[in-house]
C-alpha cells in the first residue's frame, strides 16, 4: 500500500491594488483616450479602478470624463476590467458626513440617485469618500464617536449600495479607527483602554463586512497638515495613543515593519471576518511603494490581515525629478511583495496557496 503525504504552506499576497484616477493632483494619463488609460491600469495589475468622482448627483472631475464615453466604449471597458478579476469603481466627491448632519437629510434620495448613476455608467462598484476634512483639523471634534444618527445614516446608504449589487468601499482617514473616534467624556484625552475597541465606526464596519458585496476600508494617510509628514517616522509610528501593541519594539533607526503603527492597531483594535483594510499614499508622497510592500511583509499581523494598497493619481511615466515612479512601476513593487510575492503573471489579488514542499512516504 502507498500513502501520499502532502505539505503545503499557506502563503498570503496581497489582494488589493487600486489606484485613484483623478485631476487633484493631476496625473499623466492619456485624457483624449481615457479608456485606454483605465484598460492600462488593469494590464498593469491593478484590479480596483477608482474614478473620482460624483458630486450633486453628477459626474464630476474625471468621473464626468468617463461619463462623457459613449455607453458601448463603457461597457467594453467595464467587461475589460471585470475580466481581469478587477473592478471600477465610482468615488464621491461629496461632503457626505457634513451631508448627513443636517437635520432631517434625505439618505434614501441620495442612495438611489447614486446607485442609479453608477449602474447607468457601467460601474463595478462605488467609494464613498467619507474622509471628513474637518476631522484632520480637529481630530476631538470627531461625530462619528458620538452620533448614533450619523451612523444609522452611513449604515443605511452602505446596505443601499450593497443590496442593489454594487461592490461598496468606504475610503476613510485613520483616525475613524483610533482613539478619537470612540466615545468619551473628555475629547482632548485620548482613549487608551483596549476594552473601548472597536470604535462605532469600526463595529459598523464589521457589519458591513458580512456582506459579499463589500470590497474595503481605503485608509488615507496623505495629510495636507504641515505637521503631519510622510516619513516612516512621523507619519506611521507612534501615530496614536493606543497602547496594546505586540510587544515588538522598533528603532526609530530602523524603521522596518507596521509594528506599534496605526495599521498595526486597527487591524488589532477592528477584527473582521475578512481582510478589508487598504493603504492609501500618494505616489509623490516621499514614501517608497517597495518600503511599503516591505513593511506589510515583515508585519505578521499585517501579512495576514491588511488587504492591500491603493494610491493616486495615474501616472503613464517616471518622473526622476519630481520623485514619482510610473502607475506600473508602483503595482509591480507591491506585487512583488518584498521580493517574496508570485510572479506577476500569476497574480490574482487573491489568497492562494503555494506548495513549498511535497513528501512522497511509501509504506
Amino acid at each position: 500500500m502507498r500513502n501520499i503525504l502532502l505539505f503545503i504552506t499557506a502563503t498570503h499576497a496581497t489582494e488589493s491594488i487600486g489606484i485613484v484616477f483623478t485631476t487633484d493632483p493631476q496625473g499623466n494619463y492619456n485624457n483624449q483616450n481615457f479608456q485606454q488609460s483605465v484598460k492600462d491600469a488593469v494590464d498593469s495589475k491593478f484590479n480596483r479602478i477608482y474614478l473620482s468622482g460624483y458630486q450633486n448627483k453628477n459626474g464630476a472631475d474625471l468621473g464626468l470624463s468617463w461619463e462623457q464615453l459613449a455607453s458601448d466604449t463603457k461597457s467594453s471597458t467595464a467587461t475589460y476590467v471585470k475580466n481581469k478579476n478587477g473592478k471600477i469603481l465610482l468615488r464621491t466627491l461629496d461632503d457626505i458626513i457634513s451631508l448627513f448632519l443636517q437635520p432631517n437629510y434625505d439618505v434614501n434620495a441620495y442612495a438611489i440617485d447614486l446607485v442609479e448613476y453608477a449602474n447607468s455608467n457601467f460601474y463595478h462598484g462605488v467609494d464613498l469618500d467619507l474622509s471628513y476634512n474637518n476631522l484632520e483639523r480637529n481630530p476631538h471634534q470627531n461625530p462619528l464617536a458620538v452620533n448614533d444618527d450619523l451612523l444609522s445614516k452611513l449604515n443605511d446608504l452602505s446596505q443601499t449600495i450593497m443590496s442593489s449589487g454594487l461592490a461598496l468601499s468606504h475610503r476613510v482617514k485613520p483616525e475613524f479607527f483610533g482613539s478619537w473616534a470612540v466615545p468619551s467624556t473628555n475629547f482632548n484625552t485620548p482613549t487608551s483602554d483596549p476594552s473601548a475597541y472597536p470604535t462605532p465606526y469600526g463595529m459598523l464596519i464589521q457589519n458591513l463586512a458580512k456582506s459579499n458585496n463589500f470590497d474595503a476600508v481605503n485608509l488615507d494617510f496623505q495629510y495636507t497638515n504641515p505637521d503631519f509628514r510622510t516619513d516612516n517616522v512621523t507619519l506611521y509610528q507612534n501615530s496614536s495613543s493606543l497602547d496594546f501593541y505586540n510587544g515588538i519594539d522598533i528603532s526609530l533607526d530602523g524603521f522596518l515593519d507596521y509594528t506599534e503603527t496605526a495599521v498595526d492597531e486597527i487591524l488589532i483594535s477592528t477584527p473582521v471576518e475578512k481582510n478589508v483594510f487598504n493603504v492609501g499614499k500618494r505616489a509623490i508622497d516621499g514614501v517608497d511603494s517597495e518600503d511599503l510592500a516591505c513593511w506589510k511583509q515583515n508585519s505578521q499581523l499585517a501579512k495576514e490581515k491588511q488587504k492591500g494598497f491603493f494610491t493616486w493619481p495615474y501616472y503613464t511615466t517616471a518622473s526622476t525629478e519630481q520623485g514619482y515612479k510610473s502607475s506600473a512601476e508602483w503595482a509591480s513593487d507591491i506585487i512583488n511583495e518584498c521580493g517574496d510575492g508570485p510572479d506577476a503573471s500569476n497574480s490574482s489579488g487573491i489568497l492562494f496557496l503555494s506548495f513549498l514542499s511535497a513528501f512522497l512516504i511509501f509504506l
